[in-house]
C-alpha cells in the first residue's frame, strides 16, 4: 500500500499565513487603547449627538419664530429699528431662543476643553503608569515613542473630528439670530471660542496638557486635578489675551455715550479727550463736566473674527505641539 508523501513546505506556509493574519504591534496597541478609553470616547459621541439634537430643535423653533413675527434683521436693543415697536415679539424671542443659545454657546465653548482634558487627557498615560501596565508594552516589540504616539493618536483624531463638528453645529444654530437679535455676539467671551476653529485648538491643547500632567505625575486623580486647574487658567489667560491679538480702530464723538454703537462692533476701551487733546480712560471720569468732553472708543469690527480665530488657534496648536515634543523627550529619558 502506498502512502502519500507529506507536502513539503506546508508547515511553513501555515506559519506564514498566520503571521500575515496576526496584527502588528501598532495595530494591536491601537486596539488596546480603544478598549481602554472606549467609555470616554463613546460618552463623547453621546454628548455630541445630544448637542446636535438640541441645536436642531432650537434652530428650527428660532427660524419659525423669526419668520412668523418678521424679525429677520431686527436689533433687539436699537430704538431706531422698525421692529422696536413689537417689543413683545422681541422679548419673547430673547427669552425662548436667545437665552438657550447663550447657555448652549457657553457650554460648547468651555465644557469640551474641561471634559477632554480631565477625563480623556489626564488618564491617558497616568492610568498605565500608575498600574505598571506600560512595562508590558515597553518590554515587547513596542518602543516608548511608539507607545506614546499610539496613545495620543486615536484620542487626538477623535477630538479633532468631534470639535470640528461641534463648532460647525454651533455656528449653524447661531446664524439665524446672530449678534443683535439674540444678543449672542461674535466677540462674546462665552461664545467666541465655540464659533470657530479655536474650539479645536482648545480641545487638542487640553488633551495634550492632561496627557503631560499624567506623564509627569504618574497618578490619575492628582493628574486630573492639575489638569482641571491648568485648563481653567489657560482659558482665562487666552480670553484676556484675545483683545490684543488685533489692532483696534478708534471712533470719536461728543460725550461718552456710545450706547448706540452698533452691536456687531466689539468695544475694547473707551474714554475722553480734553481740550488739549490728551486722552483719559473712562474709569478716571467721574463728574458731569468730564462726561461732556469729546469721547473715544477703541473697537474691533466683525470682519476681524476669522483673523482672531486663526491667531488664537495657531497659539493653541503651537502650545500643543511644544507639549507633545516635551512628552516625547521626557519619555525617552525617564526610568521604566
Amino acid at each position: 500500500m502506498t502512502t502519500a508523501a507529506p507536502a513539503h513546505g506546508t508547515g511553513e506556509s501555515d506559519r506564514a499565513a498566520r503571521s500575515r493574519r496576526r496584527p502588528g504591534p501598532a495595530a494591536g496597541l491601537t486596539w488596546l487603547i480603544w478598549r481602554q478609553h472606549q467609555g470616554a470616547l463613546l460618552a463623547g459621541v453621546v454628548l455630541l449627538a445630544a448637542a446636535i439634537a438640541i441645536a436642531a430643535y432650537q434652530r428650527a423653533g428660532a427660524v419659525a419664530f423669526i419668520n412668523d413675527h418678521h424679525l429677520a434683521g431686527c436689533h433687539l436693543a436699537d430704538p431706531s429699528d422698525p421692529c422696536w415697536r413689537d417689543q413683545d415679539a422681541l422679548m419673547g424671542f430673547a427669552s425662548s431662543f436667545g437665552a438657550p443659545l447663550k447657555f448652549g454657546a457657553a457650554a460648547c465653548s468651555f465644557l469640551p476643553p474641561l471634559l477632554v482634558g480631565v477625563f480623556l487627557g489626564a488618564p491617558l498615560l497616568s492610568r498605565d503608569l500608575e498600574s505598571g501596565t506600560h512595562r508590558l508594552a515597553w518590554l515587547q516589540s513596542t518602543s516608548r515613542r511608539q507607545w506614546l504616539a499610539a496613545k495620543l493618536a486615536l484620542p487626538a483624531a477623535a477630538v479633532l473630528f468631534g470639535s470640528t463638528l461641534l463648532f460647525l453645529v454651533l455656528r449653524w444654530w447661531w446664524s439665524p439670530s446672530a449678534n443683535e437679535l439674540s444678543h449672542v455676539f461674535w466677540y462674546g467671551g462665552t461664545a467666541f471660542p465655540g464659533l470657530g476653529p479655536v474650539l479645536v485648538g482648545y480641545n487638542l491643547l487640553s488633551l495634550v496638557l492632561g496627557a503631560v500632567a499624567g506623564l509627569l505625575i504618574r497618578r490619575t486623580v492628582p493628574a486630573m486635578a492639575v489638569t482641571l486647574a491648568s485648563v481653567c487658567a489657560l482659558l482665562y489667560s487666552l480670553s484676556r489675551l484675545r483683545p490684543h491679538l488685533s489692532s483696534p480702530l478708534t471712533m470719536t464723538g461728543p460725550g461718552m455715550d456710545f450706547s448706540r454703537l452698533p452691536g456687531r462692533l466689539w468695544p475694547i476701551a473707551q474714554g475722553t479727550i480734553d481740550s488739549t487733546g490728551a486722552t483719559a480712560p473712562a474709569a478716571s471720569c467721574f463728574d458731569a463736566s468730564c462726561q461732556q468732553q469729546q469721547g473715544w472708543v477703541d473697537y474691533l469690527p466683525p470682519d476681524r473674527f476669522w483673523a482672531l480665530q486663526g491667531t488664537e488657534t495657531v497659539i493653541c496648536l503651537a502650545l500643543a505641539a511644544a507639549l507633545t515634543a516635551f512628552a516625547f523627550y521626557w519619555i525617552r529619558r525617564r526610568p521604566a
